[in-house]
C-alpha cells in the first residue's frame, strides 16, 4: 500500500489553490439561441423567451446581414430606421476597439431613394435631418478582416476561424434612438448555423428589445460544434467556435457534470438563460456581456489536460452564483476587499465539484493543491505583501485567490449550511 501523508500534510492540501489567476466573467442572460438556417427542424434554441414588442412602435427596426467567408473578410448591413433626433451612432469605444473603424461607405437615403446628406460628429457618430417619423435606409460595409489576426482580447472584438466566425456585435451595427423593436436578419451560406442569445422568429431572423440587447452581445456564424444543458431553471447554450466533435465529446460530459453538482448546491436557482462561447485564444481570459459570455484559452481541448481547462470552465461558471446571484459590496474605499471571497471561494467550489465529478482523479488534486500552497506561502513571504491583511488584498490578485481558498476550505461547513431557500449562508 502507499504511504499515507502526515496528517498535517493532508490538513494543508485540502485547501485548493489554482495555477492561474482567471478573470471573473459576468454571466448575465436572459435567453439564447444557436439556429441553422438551413434545418427548420434543428432544436439548438435553447429557452427562448416571449417575444419582446413595443406598443408605442410597432414597426421595429430592421438590419439585413449579408455575410460570407470570401476575402476580405467583411459584411454588408441594410438597414430600415427612423431617427427621431436625427443621430445616428455606433457603440462607444470599448475593450480596445473603435467600433467606427469598421464601418465603410455609410449611405443613407429616403424612401424614394433620395440621399440624405450626412454629417460626421466625432468617431461612430453621424447626424442626418428627416422628418418626424420618417423611416430611412441605411447601407454600409463592415470589414471584419481584424478578426483573422489572433490576438490578446479576442472575446471582446472577434475571432475568425476558417469555418465558423465570432464577433462581438458592437462592430456590426449603427444605432438610432429610436424607441422600438429591432429585427434582425442573416443572409449567409447554405448550411451555416447562427448562435445568438437573441429570440428567433424565423428561420434566420431574431427580435431584438432594444440597442443594448442589439449590440452588447456576440454572434457566432459557421460551422461549430455546440450542445444545451437544461438544470432546473438554469439553461446553458454553449457554442465552441473553432474547435471540433472531439473537443465537444469532452467539455459537455464535464460542463454536465459541473452544472448538476451547482444546481445540487443551489436548488432554487431563478430562471437563467446564457450563450456561452469557449474558444482558444493567446490568453485565459473571459469576457461578459448582457444576454452571453465568451472564454478564451491558449490550452488546447485534451483529455490529458483537463485538470486546466475543466477547472477554468468550473470556475467561470459559479460566477453566476459567487458574484452575481451573491452580490458583493466593495465599492468606494472597499474597493477590492470581498475580492478574497469572490475569487478563493469560487476556485474552491470549482475543484472540490471536478474532483468529487470525477473529472480530475485525487492526485491530479493534490498535486494541483501542493504546487499553489507553495505559491502562497511564497506571496505570504515576499516582501510586497508583507503586513497585507485577506480583506486588503484585492489590489494583488495573486494573493486574495489563494488565501480565500484556504479560509474557503475550512469555513467549508458553514457555507454549506442548508437554509429553507437552498443558498449559501456565511
Amino acid at each position: 500500500m502507499p504511504q499515507r501523508p502526515p496528517k498535517t500534510l493532508i490538513a494543508v492540501v485540502s485547501t485548493v489553490c489554482m495555477l492561474f489567476s482567471v478573470p471573473m466573467v459576468s454571466l448575465w442572460s436572459l435567453h439564447s439561441s444557436t439556429h441553422s438556417i438551413d434545418d427548420p427542424n434543428n432544436k439548438l434554441r435553447a429557452g427562448v423567451s416571449p417575444s419582446l414588442t413595443t406598443e408605442s412602435a410597432p414597426e421595429p427596426l430592421l438590419y439585413k446581414i449579408n455575410l460570407d467567408f470570401k476575402d476580405p473578410l467583411g459584411a454588408t448591413v441594410e438597414a430600415i430606421l427612423t431617427v427621431p433626433d436625427g443621430q445616428l451612432f455606433t457603440h462607444s469605444h470599448a475593450g480596445g476597439y473603435q467600433w467606427s473603424d469598421f464601418i465603410k461607405n455609410l449611405r443613407v437615403t429616403r424612401e424614394d431613394g433620395s440621399v440624405i446628406p450626412i454629417q460626421s460628429r466625432g468617431p461612430g457618430q453621424w447626424e442626418i435631418k428627416t422628418s418626424k417619423g420618417e423611416r430611412v435606409r441605411l447601407v454600409y460595409d463592415v470589414d471584419l478582416t481584424f478578426t483573422k489576426e489572433m490576438r490578446e482580447g479576442a472575446q471582446r472584438g472577434g475571432q475568425f476561424f476558417e469555418d465558423s466566425l465570432y464577433i462581438v456585435n458592437r462592430a456590426l451595427f449603427v444605432m438610432s434612438n429610436a424607441i422600438s423593436a429591432r429585427h434582425v436578419s442573416f443572409e449567409v451560406p447554405s448550411g451555416f448555423h447562427i448562435a445568438t442569445p437573441w429570440h428567433a422568429d424565423t428561420l434566420s431572423g431574431f427580435e431584438v428589445g432594444d440597442n443594448s440587447e442589439l449590440a452588447d452581445n456576440f454572434t457566432v456564424i459557421g460551422n461549430f460544434p455546440s450542445f444545451q444543458i437544461v438544470e432546473g431553471d438554469f439553461h446553458l447554450n454553449m457554442v465552441l467556435p473553432g474547435d471540433t466533435q472531439a473537443a465537444q465529446a469532452l467539455i459537455e460530459p464535464v460542463m454536465r457534470a459541473v452544472l448538476h453538482e451547482y444546481i445540487r448546491i443551489f436548488p432554487n436557482t431563478p430562471d437563467f438563460h446564457v450563450l456561452m462561447a469557449f474558444f482558444r485564444g493567446v490568453e485565459i481570459n473571459g469576457e461578459g456581456y448582457r444576454d452571453s459570455a465568451s472564454l478564451t484559452s491558449p490550452d488546447r481541448i485534451e483529455m490529458g489536460n483537463r485538470v486546466l481547462w475543466a477547472s477554468y470552465l468550473a470556475h467561470e461558471l459559479f460566477h453566476h452564483w459567487n458574484g452575481n446571484l451573491i452580490a458583493r459590496n466593495d465599492e468606494g474605499d472597499s474597493f477590492g476587499t470581498t475580492e478574497w471571497f469572490a475569487e478563493g471561494a469560487t476556485e474552491y467550489i470549482a475543484n472540490r465539484t471536478v474532483v468529487r465529478a470525477g473529472i480530475i482523479d485525487r492526485n491530479e488534486y493534490l498535486r494541483k493543491m501542493e504546487t499553489n500552497i507553495g505559491m502562497y506561502e511564497y506571496w505570504t513571504w515576499a516582501a510586497p505583501f508583507q503586513g497585507i491583511s485577506i480583506q486588503n488584498a484585492g489590489a494583488k490578485t495573486a494573493l486574495p485567490m489563494q488565501a480565500g481558498m484556504i479560509v474557503s476550505d475550512h469555513l467549508n461547513p458553514y457555507f454549506f449550511e442548508r437554509t429553507p431557500d437552498g443558498f449559501l449562508v456565511h
